[in-house]
């Protein structure tokens, strides 16, 4: 391993420029005044991790030129000075997990686009980037094995960058990114085989992205999204393994864009939406969890809900329009 930890007054890695080759991992952490990472070059393959943090001067990764392969995750995080990812272009593969946190001007991950990094990852974060506008620089993956996490980023305005994706193994979530106007970039998403969590964006208007979008293995949550209107574009979806909350939208008139969805494997909450008016958009035959709505003063019957043949407990209260 190669660990650079803590060295408050370091400028430079050049002293480390007969490090060659393979090594197992990499961490440069803690060093305020690095500027770039010149001095390893010469390194082609890191077989583990390769952790980049607080590191508040640095400027570029330039000075990993030579890298193609990391075998483990690649973790950029807490460098509050690098506006990109430009320095790893020659970089073909990411054995594990991609995670770009707290990075606090970074604007761009588009110099991805020029490395030959291709095929499935395990994890996908992307928080605390409040100047990221969009993702463009990882259309080159297409299958993410665990969990997608895109949360904090209030300057994200376009999820482009995801449009290969056409499978999640685990969970997507997309939280508290509070100038997205829509899931631009999620076309190719088929399946998702753990949660879907949809929450605090509150300049989102429709799902319409999604439209490829045909089974949720475990919860699909829909909450504390304060201009959602529609839930169009989830037309596409017909069975959810776990339970859909549908909660604190308080634009959402109805539920329009779920009329395909059969079944739902477990509860199907509906809380505290004060301007749906309807649920006659839906086509449901089997809840096999509870059926609750609550607090949905606008609601002015049940229609939708009749071809529903079993549910385990029905629970109504404060619908003042029912």
């Amino acid at each position: 391993d190669l660990t650079v930890q803590n060295n408050i007054i370091m400028t430079t890695l050049g002293a480390f420029g007969n490090v060659t080759g393979t090594i197992a991992n990499l961490t440069v952490s803690g060093c305020p005044l690095l500027e770039g990472m010149t001095g390893l070059a010469d390194i082609n393959v890191i077989s583990g991790d390769l952790i980049i943090q607080n590191n508040t001067g640095l400027i570029s990764l330039g000075g990993l030129s030579g890298l193609t392969e990391i075998g483990g995750s690649l973790t950029i995080k807490d460098c509050n000075s690098l506006p990109g990812m430009g320095g790893i272009g020659n970089l073909e593969a990411i054995g594990a997990d991609l995670s770009i946190q707290n990075n606090s001007i970074m604007a761009s991950l588009s110099a991805l686009n020029n490395s030959n990094v291709s095929g499935a990852i395990d994890n996908l974060t992307i928080s605390d980037c409040p100047l990221l506008e969009n993702l463009d620089g990882l259309g080159s993956f297409n299958l993410i094995e665990g969990n997608v996490k895109i949360f904090n980023n209030t300057g994200l305005i376009s999820l482009f960058g995801l449009h290969s994706i056409t499978g999640i193994g685990g969970d997507l979530i997309i939280e508290n990114n509070s100038s997205l106007p829509a899931l631009t970039g999620l076309g190719g998403l088929t399946v998702i085989d753990g949660n879907f969590v949809l929450s605090e964006c509150n300049s989102l208007t429709n799902p319409e992205a999604v439209t490829s979008l045909a089974s949720i293995a475990l919860d699909l949550v829909i909450q504390k999204n304060a201009s959602l209107s529609t839930l169009a574009g989830l037309d596409g979806l017909t069975e959810i393994g776990g339970s859909l909350l549908v909660s604190s939208c308080g634009a959402l008139v109805n539920l329009s864009g779920l009329g395909g969805l059969t079944t739902i494997g477990n509860d199907f909450n509906l809380i505290g939406n004060a301007v749906l008016e309807s649920l006659s958009n839906l086509n449901l035959s089997g809840i096999s969890g509870n059926l609750s709505i609550l607090i949905c003063p606008s609601l002015q019957n049940l229609e939708g809900l009749d071809g529903i043949t079993n549910v385990n407990g029905l629970y109504l209260q404060s619908n003042q329009s029912l």
